[in-house]
Formats: C-alpha cells, structure tokens, sequence
C-alpha cells in the first residue's frame, strides 16, 4: 500500500501586505471590473482603463505580490498530480507512458520554482518605484541597489534565492538546451518501461503490477520533496511581503502628493 505525503503548505489566512493592497486597490480594480463589463456586452473596440500614477504603482506592485504568494500552492498542485497520478486503463487512454507523465509535471515543478525568483526581484523593483522596465529588474540591479539597502531587503531576497538555487541550472539546462531533468529516483524504472514499450511488448522485464508499484513509490518520494520545497518557499515569501510593506507605504503616501494630477490652467 502506498504512503501519501501528508505535509501541505501553509494556507492561514491572506497575508496583511496582500490585504493592504486590496484595501488600497478598491478603486482601480472597480475600473478594471467596469471595462471587463462594458468591453463584454457590446462589440467594438477594446475598453480601455485609464489609471493615476498611483493607481498604476498599486497595480504593478498587486500583480506581482499576487503571483509570487501563489507560487508555494501552484507547487503543491504539481505533487498532487504525482500522487494522484492516473493508473491502468486511465494511463493507456491517455496514450502517454508513466515516465513520461512524471517527468512533465517534474519539469513543471522546475520551472515554477525559479520563477518564485525572479517573481520576488520584479515585485521589489516595482515596490521600490525603481523605474527600470521588468527585463532590467534582475538580481545584481535590483539588489545592489541603495534603496535595497535602505529597506534591509537583501536578506528576504537571499531567503528566496537560497530555496530555489540548488534547481537553477537544471531550470537552465531544461529551458535552453532542452536537456531534461535528470529525476533519480524513476530513473531506472522508465527506462525500463520505455524499452517494453519500444520493443513492442516482445520483452517485458517488468509486469504491470511491478512498474505501478514502482512509480508510486517514486512519485510519493518526489512529492514529498515538492512539498517540502513548496513549504520553505512559502516561509521565505511570506518573509519578503512583510519587508515589503514599509516601502510600499512609504511609495503610496509619496505618488497620492507629489505626483498628484492638476488640471492645468486655461490662460487667460
């Protein structure tokens, strides 16, 4: 009988930084809701939504705090496929091979992981109103910088670095060379598979009792180290976010007053 992972990532309630930016955002996302509306129930061209300098600080900083918060859960969604992974007939139907199933969702796990990195870096950029477009906002230009400094922000991003850095060159490896992740503990059990399957069924070296029996065990292993990871990368967000808030209210206050638009005079 097979063990199921039992650790999950923490789901307490909304984090405050979250619930300040929705708190604060209420305006702007009435707008994006009011285009949404209009832009669906008649043709013609796309609504556009106009917003203030600070709305639009809001909102950069909101899609990015949005999609770093919900990377530990989008991790856990993918161990949640190891385990609940389709079996016997399901698995034919499909027309794809188990090895084949684990490592897809393996290379999602990959991918999504470095992203918290990246994710956290623009988040910061766009936090700190450093004005550099998103391509720029990378480690050494954000983290280096005075402002970085100034908030005590290196250490939080570090945090992040450190969970997700041990899989960045097989993330590279994956996205510019096309070479697959190498996952250790299926390894042999598909390679297996894979030579029962181009031999056409002429040689079977393992039944199809032993090879599900095979991949449960190596997929309940793998995503009990997603969880895992997912939990410490959850830990290491939630960190950065309560860094964060300083700065953004400090941002917020400054573009409602110095940045405030004023209708300009007619001349007499």
């Amino acid at each position: 009988m097979r063990t199921k992972p039992t650790k999950r990532t923490a789901t307490g309630e909304v984090h405050p930084f979250i619930r300040t930016l929705l708190d604060g955002g209420r305006q702007w996302l009435a707008k994006f809701g009011d285009a949404a509306t209009r832009g669906g129930v008649r043709p013609g061209p796309k609504v556009e939504v106009e917003l203030s300098l600070g709305e639009l600080y809001q909102y950069e900083v909101f899609r990015y705090a949005t999609r770093l918060m919900d990377l530990p859960e989008q991790l856990r969604v993918v161990a949640n496929f190891m385990v609940h992974r389709p079996r016997g007939r399901a698995i034919k139907k499909l027309g794809i091979r188990r090895g084949e199933y684990v490592s897809y969702h393996y290379r999602s796990f990959v991918v999504l992981l470095q992203t918290a990195s990246d994710v956290a870096i623009r988040l910061t950029g766009a936090t700190l109103a450093l004005g550099l477009n998103p391509r720029e906002m990378k480690y050494g230009t954000v983290v280096e910088n005075d402002w970085v400094t100034r908030w005590h922000l290196k250490a939080p991003l570090d945090r992040i670095q450190q969970v997700t850095s041990p899989l960045k060159r097989t993330r590279n490896e994956w996205i510019h060379a096309g070479e697959a992740p190498l996952i250790e503990s299926t390894q042999t059990v598909a390679l297996v598979e894979s030579a029962q399957h181009l031999s056409g069924g002429d040689e079977i070296w393992l039944n199809e009792q032993q090879l599900e029996e095979a991949f449960d065990e190596a997929c309940d292993e793998l995503a009990g180290q997603i969880l895992e990871r997912a939990k410490a990368l959850h830990d290491a967000v939630e960190v950065l976010l309560t860094a964060l808030q300083p700065p953004f209210g400090y941002w917020s206050r400054r573009l409602e007053s110095d940045w405030r638009v004023v209708p300009e005079k007619k001349p007499r």
